[in-house]
C-alpha cells in the first residue's frame, strides 16, 4: 500500500511527509503522540477518519512558527529571506544552482540590506579625492580632449611588462599618505561608507560598481599612466582544485601560507586573507545562458547572483562587505563582471530591451538617484546615467576572454592553454602552477642524464604509479589526475594485485548514475572523485564582530551532524563468502542487512554537477552561523564517513557574545556537493532530547544557564563528560541543535 508525501506548514518550514516516514526524536513532546512511522505503521491499523485527522492537527500545531528552548528561541524566517528563498527555488532548475549557491546569495542580499555595518568614517578630504577621481568625465570643455577609449584585459593575458606596471601602480596608491590612511584604502573604504545599500542587492548594483571601478583606475593612472584594471576570468580556473592556477602565485595575486593569509606577490605586506575553493563558481553554460538574456531585470539580478559566487570562492577578505575591496582581487572579479555586462551590452546594442534601467527597484536604486552619493563640481551621476552607453562605450573597451576558436586563438602565452575534450569545443584553462614548475625545470636543467628530458613521458609515468597506489571507493567514474594536470579523463579503477595476492581479482562494481526529476528531465551526472589529501582545507576565521576582530567577541554552541549514506555509491569494502567477494553491495549498505532497511531510508541525493566524492570516503559538512542582529559570519566543519549506513559528528559553531543583548542568528549547513542539511532543533524540555525542523534562526540571550561556553575549551567540557578512570561520554542534552543530511528530493528543507 502506498501513501503520498504529506507537506505539512510549508511555509512555515516545519514538518513534511518524509520526515514523517522514517525513525524521528520527536515522538514524544509534551504529551502529544506524533505517527513517527506513517508510511509503515498504517498500514498495519485502520483509523477512524475523525481520530487520523485529530492526529493530523495536532502534529501541525505542534510544529508552531516559533517556540522556546531553555535560553534559546528558535524563530521563522525573516519574511524577506523567506521571500528570497522562494523567489529563487522557483525560477531555477536544480540542475544549475545547489542548494548552498541559492542561500547564500539570498543571506548575501539579506546581510548587505539589513545587517551591514558602517566600520569607516571618510573625511571631507577624502571624499573630495575620490570625487576628483571622476571629475574629468563633467567637465565639457576638454569633452574633445578626452583620451580614447582604454583597453581592459585579463589578467593573464597580459605582457609580464603590463602586469609588472600594474603591481607597482596598486602599491604606489598604498603608498601615498595625501589622504590617511592611504590613497587605496580610501577608496576601499568608500565601498561600506555609507552607499552600500546603493550598491547591492537591486538594479544599481551593475551601475555602482561600473563608476567604482573608474575611481580606483583613474587613481592608479595617477601613479603609471595607461595603467587598467585587468580582469579576473573565474571561467579559466573553474575546473581547477582549489589554488592550482597561476592566479595565486608570487607572479600574480600571490600564494597562502596555512592560514589563509598572502605570502608573497604583489600584496604579500597588505595583510589579506584568503579561502581559495571555498564555493562554487559559475560555469560556462551558465555564462553563455545569461549571456543570451532579453531582458535587462533577468540579466542584472543573475549576473549580480554569480559575482556573489565569486566572493565566496575566495573567500577570506573578500567574504565581507566592509573588507572585501581591500584586497585587489575585489577590483579584478567586478572588472570582470563588468566586462560581461559589457559584452552583453554590445551583442545587443541595438535593441531596445539593453537600455531599459531595470525594474521594480525604488529607493537608493532606483534609476535618478545618484549613483555614488556624490557631488563632482556641481554635478551628479545617476545610476540611469551610469547604465547607458556614454559609460559602457566612450570611456572603455575591453579585450575579449581568451578563446580557442581555430581561426585566430588568443588563448595563448605561458599562462594559460588550451584544453581539448572528445566531442565538445576547445575551452582556454588557465596555466596551474606544476607547469609553470615544469616550464622553469626545462629552462634551467633541459638535459637530463645525457637526454632531452621528456615531459610528458614522465608525468605519465607519475600518473600511472598513483593511479596504482591508489584504491578507489567507486568504479568508472570521472577521476581528475591531480598531480599535474586538470584534464578530466575517464579511468576504471582497478583493486592493486598485492592487496589480494590470493584471490581472484573481483569485478567492481560500477556507480549508479544519479539521475533526479526536479521540474524537467535531467541527464545522468557523473560524480568526480579526488585526492583525500586535497578533500579538506583548514579555515581561518577572522572573528570579526561590527568591524571588531577579537575571539573574546564570540561564543560557542555544540551541534551535531547526522549523515545518511546516499543511495548509489558502491565502495571497495565487500563481503567475502567462501573466499570469494560479493559484487553487488559493498558491506557498509544498508540494504545489505533488513534490521537497517527497516529504519534507515535514504532517497537518492540531488545529483549536481562537479560533485565530488573523496577516495577514502570521508565527506565534509560545513556549518554556518550569520548574524542577523549583529554583523559577523562564523564557519567551521566536521568529517563524516561517507562509506556508513549513518554517521554523527559533533562540532561547535560561534557566535557573538550575547552579555548585552541576545544574538539572532541563522545557521546553515551543506555537504561538499552543496546540498542542504535540514535544521533540526531541540523540542523544550526533552529529555532524552527530541528534535523537531525549524528554520535554524535562534535568538540566543546571556542568562544562565547558558546554552554555550564563553570558551572553545568551556564549550567542549559542557559536551563531553570527563569522569576519573573511565571513556569521556557525550552529553545529548547539552545539543539544541541537529543538521540531518538525509539527502531528501526535496531541493529546500523549508518549502
Amino acid at each position: 500500500m502506498k501513501h503520498k508525501r504529506l507537506h505539512i506548514n510549508q511555509r512555515d518550514q516545519w514538518a513534511t511527509g518524509a520526515d514523517l516516514g522514517r525513525p524521528s526524536a520527536t515522538s514524544k513532546a509534551d504529551g502529544v503522540v506524533i505517527l513517527d512511522y506513517v508510511r509503515t505503521t498504517l498500514p498495519l491499523f485502520r483509523f477512524p477518519k475523525s481520530l487520523l485527522f485529530l492526529s493530523l492537527l495536532v502534529l501541525m500545531m505542534s510544529y508552531d512558527r516559533s517556540y522556546v528552548s531553555g535560553k534559546i528561541t528558535y524563530e521563522a524566517l525573516p519574511s524577506e529571506l523567506d521571500d528570497c528563498f522562494q523567489k529563487l527555488y522557483s525560477e531555477n532548475d536544480v540542475i544549475k544552482d545547489t542548494a548552498e549557491a541559492i542561500t547564500t546569495s539570498c543571506l548575501s542580499d539579506y546581510i548587505w540590506k539589513n545587517v551591514a555595518v558602517r566600520c569607516y568614517d571618510l573625511t571631507q578630504k577624502s571624499l573630495d579625492y575620490i570625487g576628483g577621481m571622476l571629475s574629468p568625465y563633467f567637465d565639457e570643455n576638454n569633452r574633445e580632449k578626452r583620451d580614447p577609449p582604454r583597453i581592459r584585459k585579463e589578467y593573464r593575458s597580459l605582457t609580464t611588462e603590463e602586469r609588472e606596471k600594474f603591481h607597482t601602480a596598486l602599491n604606489q596608491l598604498k603608498s601615498d599618505t595625501s589622504v590617511s590612511p592611504n590613497a587605496y584604502d580610501v577608496i576601499a573604504r568608500f565601498h561600506n561608507f555609507g552607499v552600500a545599500r546603493a550598491a547591492h542587492g537591486g538594479s544599481a548594483f551593475l551601475p555602482w560598481h561600473r563608476v567604482y571601478l573608474f575611481i580606483l583606475e583613474n587613481a592608479l593612472r595617477t601613479k603609471q599612466p595607461d595603467v587598467t584594471i585587468p580582469y579576473w576570468d573565474f571561467l579559466l580556473d573553474g575546473n581547477l582544485e582549489s589554488g592550482e592556477s597561476v592566479m595565486w602565485t608570487k607572479d600574480f595575486m600571490g600564494s597562502t601560507d596555512d592560514r589563509g593569509m598572502v605570502q608573497d606577490g604583489p600584496v604579500k605586506d597588505w595583510d589579506i586573507r584568503r579561502q581559495i575553493g571555498s564555493g562554487r563558481l559559475a560555469d560556462e553554460r551558465r555564462i553563455s545562458e545569461m549571456l543570451g538574456l532579453n531582458s535587462s531585470t533577468e540579466f542584472a539580478q543573475l549576473l549580480e547572483r554569480y559575482h556573489n559566487r565569486g566572493h565566496g570562492w575566495v573567500g577570506g577578505n573578500m567574504w565581507g562587505l566592509e573588507t572585501a575591496p581591500f584586497d585587489p582581487m575585489f577590483f579584478l572579479l567586478h572588472c570582470y563582471i563588468d566586462y560581461l555586462w559589457w559584452q552583453w551590452q554590445s551583442d545587443n546594442k541595438e535593441e531596445s530591451f539593453t537600455w531599459e534601467y531595470p525594474s521594480n527597484d525604488f529607493g537608493p536604486h532606483g534609476e535618478d538617484e545618484v549613483a555614488m552619493g556624490l557631488q563632482i563640481n556641481g554635478n551628479n551621476i545617476t545610476n540611469g546615467e551610469a547604465f547607458g552607453m556614454e559609460w559602457a562605450f566612450e570611456y572603455v573597451q575591453y579585450e575579449p576572454r581568451p578563446s580557442c576558436v581555430c581561426e585566430k586563438p588568443t588563448c595563448i602565452g605561458p599562462n594559460m592553454r588550451c584544453e581539448f575534450q572528445s566531442g565538445a569545443p576547445a575551452i582556454c584553462v588557465t596555466a596551474t602552477t606544476s607547469m609553470n614548475c615544469r616550464r622553469k625545470r626545462e629552462a634551467e636543467n633541459p638535459i637530463h642524464n645525457g637526454n632531452p628530458v621528456n615531459d610528458d613521458l614522465q608525468e605519465q609515468k607519475r600518473s600511472k604509479r598513483a593511479n596504482q597506489m591508489k584504491r578507489s571507493p567507486i568504479s568508472n567514474v570521472v577521476a581528475k589526475n591531480s598531480l599535474h594536470s586538470s584534464k578530466v579523463q575517464k579511468v576504471d579503477v582497478q583493486i592493486v594485485d598485492s592487496v589480494l595476492p590470493l584471490m581472484k581479482k573481483p569485478k567492481v562494481p560500477q556507480v549508479k548514475d544519479y539521475i533526479h526529476d526536479h521540474r524537467a528531465n535531467m541527464s545522468s551526472i557523473q560524480h568526480e572523485i579526488h585526492s583525500s589529501t586535497d578533500h579538506v582545507f583548514s579555515i581561518q576565521n577572522d572573528f570579526e564582530i561590527n568591524c571588531e576582530k577579537d575571539s573574546n567577541l564570540w561564543v560557542y554552541m555544540p551541534f551535531k551532524v547526522i549523515h545518511l549514506r546516499p543511495q548509489g555509491q558502491v565502495y571497495n569494502s565487500h563481503s567475502v563468502t567462501k573466499g570469494k567477494i560479493t559484487d553487488e553491495q559493498d558491506m557498509f549498505n544498508e540494504k545489505m542487512y533488513k534490521s537497517l532497511t527497516t529504519r534507515i531510508h535514504p532517497e537518492n541525493p540531488i545529483a549536481y554537477e562537479k560533485c565530488e566524492l573523496d577516495i577514502s570516503g570521508a565527506t565534509r559538512v560545513t556549518v554556518t552561523s550569520y548574524g542577523i542582529s549583529y554583523h559577523g559570519v562564523y564557519r567551521d566543519y566536521v568529517i563524516l564517513d561517507n562509506r556508513q549506513a549513518i554517521d554523527g559528528k559533533v562540532g561547535y559553531i560561534a557566535f557573538k557574545r550575547p552579555d548585552d543583548h541576545p544574538s539572532k542568528l541563522i545557521l546553515t549547513a551543506f555537504d561538499e556537493c552543496g546540498r542542504i542539511c535540514t535544521p533540526k532543533c531541540k523540542v523544550q524540555g526533552s529529555n532524552p532530547p527530541q528534535y523537531k525542523p525549524c528554520s535554524g534562526v535562534l535568538n540566543i540571550d546571556g542568562k544562565k544557564p547558558k546554552p554555550y561556553g564563553g570558551t572553545y575549551g568551556e564549550v567542549v567540557l559542557k559536551v563531553w563528560n570527563f569522569k576519573k578512570g573511565a571513556c569521556p561520554e557525550t552529553r545529548e542534552t547539552e545539543i539544541d541543535l541537529v543538521f540531518n543530511c538525509e539527502y531528501k528530493k526535496d531541493w529546500f528543507p523549508w518549502f
